[in-house]
């Protein structure tokens, strides 16, 4: 039983294991590209902040009629509805890459739900900021913003997933 015990306490990792892996991940050129690349969609910045745009107008429309559906959750005309989605997709671009450069620890370490609470803040300030754009409650930026989320996350992983695939055929 003790041996059992010791066999665990062996194998964990202390926290002075877990600061040297980070460092190590930071300091390498070949992880760190790979980690940039797990969160955007093209090694071009100009090509995936497009992509992610194209992706935001398709997301935050689907999103936005599901919700209405449902329940009311955001009021938006056509002209807001660009003009919003643009500077969503402008602001969640300059964070996301602030994070990655500046924050990469507590992105892993967080699991990646600070990107949720970004996104909440961003969402929030876009309906501040555009006129004719703006969500009827807290509940309902909430809702939105878990639901964008989600859906982004699975357009996202069908992606990548497709990419690798079509990478490995070529063997490239």
């Amino acid at each position: 039983m003790k041996d059992d015990k010791n066999n665990q306490d062996e194998n964990q990792l202390t926290e002075e294991d877990i600061k040297k892996l980070m460092d190590d991940l930071q300091n390498n050129k070949k992880t760190q590209k790979l980690i940039v690349q797990s969160f955007f969609n093209h090694p071009n910045m100009t090509i995936s902040f497009l992509i992610s745009y194209m992706v935001n107008l398709l997301v935050f429309a689907s999103v936005s009629g599901i919700l209405n559906q449902i329940t009311p959750t955001i009021q938006l005309e056509w002209t807001s509805y660009f003009i919003g989605v643009t500077l969503f997709s402008l602001m969640e671009f300059v964070i996301k890459i602030v994070l990655l450069r500046f924050s990469l620890r507590w992105v892993i370490f967080s699991l990646g739900i600070i990107f949720l609470l970004t996104r909440i803040i961003t969402l929030y300030l876009t309906s501040i900021i555009v006129p004719n754009f703006s969500f009827i409650s807290v509940s309902g930026l909430l809702i939105f913003a878990i639901s964008f989320t989600v859906i982004k996350s699975i357009l996202k992983a069908y992606a990548k997933k497709y990419h690798i695939a079509d990478y490995l055929r070529r063997g490239k």
